[in-house]
Order: structure tokens, then C-alpha cells, then sequence
């Protein structure tokens, strides 16, 4: 899928509990995502990751399973806001390597590898109990912070 032509300026809104995130962007479409770590509900990642995801983090030890699971789900809502389609595509619609922490690029979008490394996925540390994420499909960009 190709990004449309140019636009002018583009933005984004999340917020979890008390922590909102606002994304803008000049001339391209870019979704962003903020999660309070708290308890995994039973389920969950089974709905949000892919067989191989899933695999990893069943791998994973009890203790980084929480952390994983919210930066995940972070980077995975940001690209979906940043096609514009929400929860219209599945979460496992983006696919990564959950090994990878921070900044990232998903390992199959749709399935295409290929289509994966049009993507770029900046990781937001506000704090240990939250996580979020930037993402746009486009890699020529970065984060300018305003507090």
C-alpha cells in the first residue's frame, strides 16, 4: 500500500489513565499509543500476537511478560492509527520480533516482510509503569519532545 501524496499537517492522541501523548507530524500520517503497564487480562495475547509471536512470548520469563506484552501492544495500535484504520485490520496485522526493545520496524506487515521496512517505530519512555509508541510509515523521521 502506498502512502497517499503529500498532506499538509497530520496528528495523533492517546492516553491511558493519567498520561495522554499527542503525535504531529508535517506531510505524513503517523499514529502513537500510550499504555499503563498493569495486569495482563487472561487471553489477551493470544488475541493480539502471532503464532510466532506468541511462541516468543510464551518463551519469555514470568517477570519481562508484562513489559513485553504493553510495548507491544503500543507498537502495534500506533501503526494500525497510523494506517488510519484502527481496529478495522487485527493487531496481528503487524508483526515483530518481540526480542527487539526501543525503536524498531515491525518483521512482516500483512505478512510482506518487504512492506515492513517502509515502517519505522520510535519507542516513548515516559516511565516503568508506561508504555508507548510512535510509528509511521516512513523511515526519514524522528521524535521531537515538548513538555
Amino acid at each position: 500500500a502506498n502512502q497517499p501524496p503529500e498532506r499538509g499537517i497530520c496528528f495523533n492522541l492517546s492516553h491511558s489513565e493519567n498520561v495522554a501523548a499527542l503525535a504531529i507530524s508535517s506531510g505524513f500520517e503517523v499514529g502513537i499509543d500510550v499504555e499503563q503497564v498493569r495486569p495482563i487480562e487472561e487471553g489477551m495475547p493470544l488475541q493480539v500476537f502471532s503464532d510466532q509471536e506468541r511462541a516468543q512470548f510464551s518463551a519469555l520469563p514470568n517477570a519481562e511478560r508484562q513489559e513485553v506484552f504493553f510495548e507491544s501492544w503500543a507498537r502495534k495500535e500506533a501503526c494500525l492509527k497510523a494506517l488510519g484504520t484502527g481496529f478495522i485490520l487485527p493487531p496481528t496485522h503487524f508483526e515483530f520480533d518481540l526480542s527487539i526493545r526501543g525503536d524498531t520496524t515491525p518483521r512482516a506487515v500483512g505478512g510482506d516482510a518487504e512492506e515492513a521496512m517502509h515502517w519505522c517505530i520510535r519507542a516513548l519512555s515516559f516511565s516503568p509503569t508506561c508504555a508507548g509508541a510512535v510509528a509511521a510509515r516512513r523511515t526519514d523521521w524522528s521524535i521531537v519532545e515538548m513538555k
